[in-house]
């Protein structure tokens, strides 16, 4: 795979302690657990003697980091009716005709959530074939799924004046700026990465494919996080509380339907400050070696608008300190004391760019 193939072409980047850590942001939400856990079983394919290839590496797997990342659809397409309505920011994006309206249409018997959760069942049996249908028989993906149920809460939230990736900026955000365009399109930058490819903001083409064999609705998701914490992996996850596309609401409802072994003791935990050296950045619910944080006023980027917070969360999850604070060592038993939930702290929204 070219995970252990990287390593051997560039022996350089191995670390010194051979440990490899994923962070993923946004539909990394699926990218991070899928990758990770493909890792995963191929490390104990080798361990069991199923892969007997020569030079066959094995991957010590340490931690996988989620910001703001889109787990499952369910969750997911939930959260994006609440959170233009309900945030800790006071800014209704949507009306509450509209809200009622698009969650009776999701929660009803028959509704979005079940039609949802069918499609995700039917997608399982489909596996490596979805892009042939999606060509040759569109139709036959999910037919019993209605198209008003594929991102309604984004389509109404569309005809507000806020920015997706951060409810406080307006539509045609500025923010960040896209310096890091220019700095990935160097020839030193494109060496060090071993790339023989210009760098591509993104490819209409392949977003086309994504939507038509509807890989946002596969699941399998959540269960790979789980499969990773029960493998000895660190999962820690942190979201912007500014952002709509993948928000934190959805990133806690996701966090708390992790199916693992210690998934009731994680619930409950209780939510605790997160302290850098800028005060307070947000609050974050521990238990041994996995993490929610929500991240103060910051958007679907968190370095970009917390690079502290960001740093700080990146560093203790490595190094095996505890989130909150980076004072303590991290194990089986750690937990954090607080509130159940974080709804109490709301904020005001920052002037807009």
């Amino acid at each position: 795979h070219f995970a252990q193939t990287f390593f051997t072409e560039f022996p350089h980047y191995k670390p010194n302690d051979d440990r490899i850590s994923m962070w993923a942001e946004s539909y990394g939400g699926h990218y991070g657990p899928g990758f990770m856990r493909f890792f995963q079983q191929q490390n104990e394919k080798i361990l069991n003697g199923t892969i007997d290839v020569e030079h066959a590496h094995y991957l010590h797997l340490d931690t996988l980091g989620i910001v703001n990342g889109y787990l499952d659809a369910v969750i997911q397409e939930e959260a994006s009716i609440i959170f233009p309505f309900n945030n800790t920011y006071d800014i209704k994006a949507i009306n509450k005709t509209v809200y009622d309206g698009l969650m009776h249409n999701f929660t009803r018997e028959g509704g979005c959530r079940d039609q949802i959760i069918q499609c995700q069942k039917e997608l399982v049996g489909i596996g490596k074939n979805a892009l042939r249908m999606a060509l040759e028989f569109p139709s036959e993906l999910c037919p019993k799924m209605e198209e008003a149920c594929v991102m309604s809460g984004e389509m109404a939230f569309e005809n507000s004046n806020s920015a997706r990736f951060d409810i406080s900026h307006p539509k045609n955000d500025p923010f960040p700026p896209p310096h890091y365009i220019g700095y990935l399109a160097q020839e030193r930058v494109l060496g060090a990465l071993g790339s023989p490819v210009n760098f591509t903001m993104s490819s209409e083409t392949v977003a086309l494919n994504f939507f038509a064999t509807l890989d946002e609705i596969h699941g399998g998701f959540l269960d790979a996080v789980g499969y990773l914490l029960d493998s000895g992996v660190k999962v820690h996850m942190m979201y912007g509380d500014r952002d709509f596309a993948c928000n934190w609401i959805g990133g806690e409802m996701s966090s708390l339907a992790i199916p693992y072994s210690r998934a009731e003791d994680f619930k409950k935990a209780g939510y605790t400050p997160l302290i850098t050296s800028e005060g307070v950045g947000g609050l974050t619910r521990q238990f041994g070696n996995f993490s929610f944080t929500r991240v103060y006023q910051a958007g679907h980027m968190i370095p970009v608008y917390q690079p502290e917070a960001a740093y700080e969360i990146f560093m203790r999850a490595l190094f095996n300190r505890d989130i909150p604070t980076g004072l303590l060592p991290v194990h089986d038993e750690l937990s954090t004391v607080g509130p159940p939930d974080t709804w109490h702290v709301r904020q005001a929204p920052p002037k807009a760019p």
